[in-house]
Order: C-alpha cells, then sequence, then structure tokens
C-alpha cells in the first residue's frame, strides 16, 4: 500500500469518525487541569463571557445550518418524487455567508471550551491538532459532495447556479457588471496620435475658457444666449 493509499484510508477513517473525534478534548482537558495551572484570568468574569460567547456563536451558527439543511431536504424531497434531477446544495440562508457552516460552527463551539481550559499550550495545541484533523477531514467531505451535488458544489461565486426549481431568473445584475467590468476605466490615446480638431474643441468648450479670455481681454467672445438667460435669473435676484 502507497503512501497515498495509507492517507485516504486514513482520511476515511476520520471521516467517519468525524462527530466523535471533538469528544477527545475532554479527557485531553482534564490530563492538561491536572498536569499544569490555569491562566491567572482563568476565574474573571470576562474571560468566562469570552469564552461562552465563542461557544453561543457556534451553537447559533450551526442551528442556522441546520434549519437550511431540514428545508432544503424537505423540498427536495418533494421534487425528486416527480423529477430526475440530483438534490441542489443549498445556496441560502447562512449557506450563502459561508461553505462550511456546520464545520465552521463546531469549531466555535469547541474552541470556547479550549480556551475556559485556560491552560496555554493545551489551548495552542489542540487547536492547532483540531483545524489539521478537519483539514484532512474536509478533503474526504469535499469528494461526497461531489458525488452527491455534482459539478453544481464546484462551481465557484463567479458562476450562477440555478436550482431546478426556479423558473425565471433577472439577469440585469449580471449584466450591467460584466459590462462594468468590460469598460476601462480611463480611456487614453497612443502617444502621437491625439486628435487636434478634439483638442481644440475641448480647449474652446473646457471650463474656465470664458473667465480666461476675458481676463486677458478678449471681450468679443460671443456668449451662448442660454447662459444669457441664466443670468438674468440672478439678476433679478
Amino acid at each position: 500500500m502507497t503512501v497515498l493509499d495509507r492517507f485516504k484510508v486514513l482520511r476515511g477513517k476520520l471521516w467517519f469518525r468525524r462527530k466523535r473525534i471533538p469528544l477527545l478534548l475532554i479527557p485531553a482537558a482534564l490530563i492538561a487541569l491536572w498536569w499544569a495551572v490555569p491562566f491567572s484570568i482563568w476565574n474573571s468574569f470576562p474571560f468566562v463571557v469570552c469564552c461562552v460567547a465563542c461557544s453561543a456563536l457556534g451553537f447559533i451558527i450551526r442551528s442556522r445550518a441546520v434549519g437550511v439543511l431540514a428545508a432544503e431536504k424537505k423540498v427536495d424531497s418533494k421534487e425528486t418524487s416527480t423529477s430526475a434531477l440530483p438534490p441542489s446544495f443549498p445556496k441560502t440562508g447562512i449557506y450563502a455567508r459561508m461553505r462550511y457552516p456546520l464545520y465552521t460552527g463546531d469549531f466555535l463551539i469547541w474552541f470556547g471550551f479550549i480556551l475556559y481550559i485556560g491552560v496555554d499550550w493545551f489551548a495552542v495545541g489542540a487547536t492547532l491538532l483540531y483545524i489539521f484533523c478537519y483539514l484532512i477531514i474536509l478533503s474526504k467531505e469535499e469528494e461526497v459532495m461531489l458525488l452527491k451535488y455534482g459539478d453544481e458544489y464546484r462551481e465557484g461565486d463567479d458562476q450562477v447556479v440555478l436550482p431546478h426549481t426556479i423558473a425565471a431568473f433577472n439577469v440585469a445584475r449580471v449584466i450591467y457588471d460584466t459590462v462594468m467590468l468590460t469598460i476601462p476605466i480611463m480611456h487614453v490615446h497612443p502617444d502621437g496620435e491625439c486628435n487636434e480638431e478634439m483638442s481644440r474643441l475641448l480647449a474652446q468648450h473646457a471650463a474656465g475658457a470664458a473667465t480666461n479670455a476675458d481676463e486677458d481681454g478678449d471681450g468679443d467672445m460671443e456668449c451662448d444666449p442660454r447662459w444669457e438667460a441664466l443670468k438674468r435669473l440672478t439678476d433679478n435676484n
């Protein structure tokens, strides 16, 4: 068995046991408390609030993700009975903001627990080990999601995926963004190819051209009659 095959076997075992792996932090935390002395701020009220807030945020993210998955599963179960199309990857709710809300919620829940233990080397080591294990698990998770949802899971944010439940889609925003990104920010001609006629007209109609002419003593320049009408309005006031 090659090293790559052994890695795939390890990745599969970690993925199947992904819900039980964080439970190993509990005996490890007890050993850390027996072995070392907690932080000096371990029992302070702000530190406890910070740990509880971190875990509570994780519970909120995870509960919202579970709610979205439950709603999507209910919709897919009704539609797959009359359609041969595969289920669609959820893109609403918390899934519109992050790709892995369940894993993010789990990490925050256990990170609050790790911080509350109050042992510095345990906090750093357990956090790094947790991230390392779950990066391996996520690589297996993506393979499973690709098999379940197909290319829809692979597509990024720059591509618009239309679920089979949508009968109409407004493309105005997509076309506007495409056009605005295609137009150059500044239009510049090559050096030495300036249109002399256009340069003369720009100099003639540029703001302040009439003022400069008056300052130079050229008062014979004919003024646009529309400007004369606006001047009369200011004179009346």
